[in-house]
């Protein structure tokens, strides 16, 4: 009940910042987590896709599949789930960055960092990928 009440009212004053300040101005509103309002990120996730400017499809269908990630008691549920998920945002045309966001927010905690794991050990050295006359590695 407590918990509820403190969403409900997190809520009321992400919506006066969004109004008074704009989007934009969310995004340093929910990088000060509470985690008692908040314990799993999904308000966060969220308010950032907000944003972000991400399309109200877009964010209700990325909510609802967190929502049932949150709430998968089995493994072989979420990957038929993921596979459902990301043939529609192929189909639809997303680009792999939307992808893999849309993807990620799906994930129960163990998977998500299963992955975060993979793509920091696997990240491109920016000094051996950057092009001749890019200066972007520095």
């Amino acid at each position: 009940m407590k918990e509820a009440l403190g969403v409900y009212l997190a809520i009321l004053r992400l919506s006066v910042v969004a109004r008074d300040e704009g989007l934009l101005a969310l995004e340093a509103e929910v990088n000060k987590p509470d985690p008692s309002i908040d314990p799993d990120g999904f308000l966060r996730m969220l308010i950032l896709s907000v944003a972000d400017g991400y399309d109200p499809e877009l964010l209700e269908e990325n909510a609802l599949c967190r929502y049932a990630a949150l709430n998968a008691s089995d493994y072989r549920g979420f990957i038929l789930l993921m596979c459902i998920r990301g043939t529609l945002m192929i189909q639809f045309g997303h680009n792999r960055n939307t992808i893999a966001t849309g993807l990620k927010t799906m994930c129960p905690p163990a998977i998500l960092k299963a992955i975060e794991d993979h793509e920091e050990a696997n990240k491109p050295d920016p000094v051996k990928t950057a092009g001749p006359g890019d200066d972007s590695g520095f």
